[in-house]
């Protein structure tokens, strides 16, 4: 095992912007659990769709910075978000569990046949020019575009915390995840409120893909291989908490690090699902202690 000092500061460092990325897509995911009660499997194609728009933005006639791209992108990504809960999304909401992990599974799959036909399954980068120098920070190495996403991460964080706090919408998002019955009850319109959530969990989902494009691969499948962490990160946390998805993420990416210092690369993974196991075991309702919204 390495024992220097600036190794494994480096080695924590970058767990941790890591787990700024596993807490982008998190967040997201979390909307839909604690609001819809849905486990959205299809959750990590739609950040592959963040990431194709990136490319599309970026490339011909466009030419947007993939960081100016963002901002069209997630305004994209919102109004897809909104049409899919009103055209599907709606209809299995109050179905079985069963039945909502079939068709999220099969929304996943569709999805990712649908990029490979208009993209083709070839792996595609999109770059920031001026991002690709890394910032030097008292003698640690760090990735500009991820130490963006880890930024990011927080911002939003923070930024789904306080809508659903402190808005008339996100009072009303709360609401309904209690007891939509009683919320309906009281005027409160039950599906434009769940197609609300649905949407910025989808244009969140799209943001974490824009800002994971500058440094990752580009497939069709690439999202689906950061889903599993994000689902860790949420155990980890606390289902329906923001915060507690954001602390998950930062918990995930920080457990797969002590993973590569002390049994390497290979472990990293075991490292990981090792704490998963011992969150469900020891403390199943996760950080924040209990179920909440806010």
């Amino acid at each position: 095992m390495i024992t220097d000092p600036l190794y494994w500061a480096e080695l924590l460092v970058n767990g941790l912007l890591v787990g700024g990325v596993y807490a982008l897509v998190a967040v997201s995911m979390t909307v839909v659990f604690g609001v819809l009660r849905i486990v959205n499997f299809a959750h990590g194609s739609l950040v592959t769709v963040g990431m194709y728009a990136s490319i599309v933005l970026a490339g011909a006639p466009f030419g947007l910075d993939p960081y100016a791209a963002i901002l069209p992108g997630f305004v994209l990504c919102l109004v897809l978000g909104w049409l899919l809960y009103q055209g599907a999304m709606d209809a299995v909401v109050k179905r079985p569990m069963l039945t909502q992990l079939a068709f999220t599974l099969g929304l996943l799959v569709a999805i990712e046949a649908l990029l490979e036909m208009l993209f083709l399954p070839d792996p595609r980068r999109v770059r920031a020019a001026w991002a690709a120098t890394p910032i030097d920070l008292a003698g640690l190495t760090l990735s500009t575009p991820k130490t963006i996403a880890f930024l990011a991460a927080v911002a939003l964080a923070l930024g789904f915390w306080a809508f659903l706090r402190w808005t008339w919408w996100g009072m009303a998002i709360r609401a309904v995840a209690q007891n939509s019955d009683a919320a309906q009850l009281t005027g409160i319109p039950r599906k434009r409120v769940l197609a609300l959530a649905f949407a910025l969990a989808t244009a969140a989902a799209g943001l974490a893909g824009m800002l994971l494009a500058p440094f990752l691969t580009i497939s069709p499948y690439v999202g689906s291989g950061i889903l599993g962490a994000a689902f860790a990160a949420v155990v980890i946390g606390t289902e329906g908490n923001v915060l507690g998805a954001f602390l998950g993420g930062i918990f995930a990416g920080l457990a797969e690090a002590l993973g590569i210092g002390l049994f390497g690369d290979e472990y990293k993974s075991a490292c990981l699902f090792g704490l998963v196991l011992i969150m469900l075991l020891a403390r199943p309702q996760g950080i924040f202690g209990s179920r909440a919204h806010a």
